[in-house]
């Protein structure tokens, strides 16, 4: 089974759209980034996707959502940017729509 993962923060309204979407279609997912009761570390996961961003590469916005199929195959990242394309198993995607729609192709 797939591990879905979204890294999002509060406010973002194509964060917001995004996990509408995915509940509405049934797809569950894990939601990293929310804001946390402490103050002082209000993104206890951005310096994950921090890493995540350096490591592959990756547009820096959110959403962004990470696919784990399992230790046999590559993670696959669907990202938010100004341009829809795919370069190996990184999908960009301009819109929250097209987010919902490579996620599906990619379960």
């Amino acid at each position: 089974m797939t591990k879905i993962t979204l890294y999002t923060e509060p406010e973002c309204p194509d964060c917001i759209d995004l996990k509408k979407r995915l509940k509405e279609a049934n797809i569950d997912f894990e939601d990293l980034l929310e804001k946390s009761d402490n103050l002082m570390n209000q993104h206890p996961n951005k310096w994950e996707h921090k890493d995540l961003v350096d490591d592959y590469q990756l547009p820096p916005w959110v959403p962004m959502v990470v696919l784990d199929k399992g230790e046999k195959d590559p993670l696959n990242f669907v990202c938010s940017s100004t341009k829809t394309g795919t370069k190996g198993n990184i999908h960009i995607a301009e819109t929250t729509e097209l987010m919902e729609k490579k996620i599906k192709e990619l379960l």
